[in-house]
């Protein structure tokens, strides 16, 4: 079986395991709104700390992953997606 992980933190537990290890930003090296295991928004973040040039966010390799898959999200951006679901809430 193959196992790739996708972390902010090295050494990660599953690190060890993996095949492919692809780092992520910190969540303290982002901003945005941050969403709950139940999905609704807990709120928004200001970025804190710098980022090492070259390492993408969450959202940046999902999109680089599913291009290179031959899947495209139907959302542009983070704030596209924010947007749509901000509109389904309130419904």
């Amino acid at each position: 079986e193959f196992l790739a992980v996708i972390s902010p933190y090295f050494p990660d537990s599953l690190a060890s395991r993996a095949h492919l290890l692809i780092p992520k930003k910190h969540w303290l090296e982002e901003e945005g709104t941050f969403t709950a295991l139940g999905g609704y928004p807990c709120g928004y973040k200001a970025q804190v700390l710098p980022s090492f040039e070259g390492v993408k966010s969450t959202w940046d390799l999902f999109q680089d992953i599913g291009q290179r898959l031959g899947w495209v999200y139907p959302y542009p951006s983070r704030d596209a997606l924010s947007e749509a679901a901000d509109k389904e809430m309130r419904k």
